[in-house]
This record gives C-alpha cells, sequence and structure tokens, in this order.
C-alpha cells in the first residue's frame, strides 16, 4: 500500500530529525568537525 510505505517513510524522516538534536549526536557531530574523538562519558 502506498499510503502506508509514505506514511512510514515521514515517520522515519520524524524520527531521524528528533535523534539528530540529541547531546550524543551533538557531541558526535562536534567531535568529527574538531578531528577528535567523541566524549560519550557524560551521556
Amino acid at each position: 500500500n502506498a499510503g502506508l510505505i509514505e506514511g512510514t517513510i515521514y515517520e522515519e524522516a520524524r524520527l531521524l530529525i528528533e535523534r539528530l538534536k540529541s547531546p550524543e549526536a551533538v557531541e558526535a557531530f562536534t567531535a568529527f568537525f574538531e578531528r577528535r574523538p567523541p566524549d560519550f562519558s557524560r551521556f
């Protein structure tokens, strides 16, 4: 069913965006751009 697939794609995109805003993701991306290992010890 095309409607179900489309709804699932939108839900997946929404969840991905939500996760990318998490403190863990922010630390991972910041560490990458600063060329250092990420520090996840505070999570």
